[in-house]
């Protein structure tokens, strides 16, 4: 049988958010969209997970190294970077070229991203609130590593799996990774299905019906 990687690295992040509805998870991120518009990843990999939080009062050092945890990661992961919604950059060139060195196959932050041209011309796929020159140094401290964190408004654990395309990412837990492949390959087969059959004549208005099934 087709492991739960390679099924949700040919699953759109659109048929994710069907099955997230038909089953009543929250699996889908908010706010969140290609650093490069349009990109054509598809990618599906295990997250690895930092915290940041703000700096309080006086300039505290960061308890967790940010590129000491980079240079260690495993290669294959999904590098999530949640940063409580902040406005700085939490991604840039020098930190992309770490985390592409390492092989990771993706990076996600609920923060924002600089050096954009930079980071497309190393072709690390990143998804995040948008581009801001403004770095996060003195505002924010890596505080955790490799533990569940809130990015986007979805829980991640480490080792959920990551799916993110050019419509956005979605997470799939664990401890759900079954229930979600199953409903999503149900959906994706309502969709081929509609697609096959409109090819081949059939009314649009007719076939919309059954898109129903998706989520009943």
């Amino acid at each position: 049988m087709e492991d739960a990687l390679e099924f949700f690295s040919r699953a759109p992040t659109t048929a994710v958010a069907d099955a997230s509805i038909f089953l009543g998870l929250d699996l889908i991120m908010k706010d969140v969209a290609p650093l490069t518009p349009f990109t054509e990843e598809r990618v599906a990999a295990p997250a690895a997970t930092m915290r940041f939080e703000p700096v309080r009062g006086e300039v505290n050092p960061a308890r967790v190294s940010l590129y000491g945890t980079h240079e260690e990661m495993e290669p294959g992961k999904f590098v999530v970077l949640a940063t409580e919604a902040s406005d700085m950059a939490v991604l840039g060139a020098n930190g992309a070229r770490v985390i592409h060195r390492r092989g990771a196959a993706g990076v996600v932050t609920d923060g924002r991203a600089r050096d954009v041209l930079e980071i497309r011309e190393l072709g690390l796929p990143v998804w995040c609130r948008g581009p801001r020159p403004l770095p996060y140094s003195r505002r924010l401290v890596a505080a955790e590593r490799d533990v569940p964190v809130t990015c986007c408004g979805v829980r991640v654990a480490p080792g959920d799996i990551v799916v993110a395309d050019a419509d956005g990412v979605a997470v799939v837990p664990k401890d759900e990774t079954e229930r979600v492949r199953e409903r999503t390959r149900i959906v994706m087969e309502i969709e081929e299905e509609f697609t096959r059959r409109f090819d081949a004549g059939e009314s649009g208005t007719e076939l919309v019906k059954m898109m129903r099934r998706k989520w009943e």
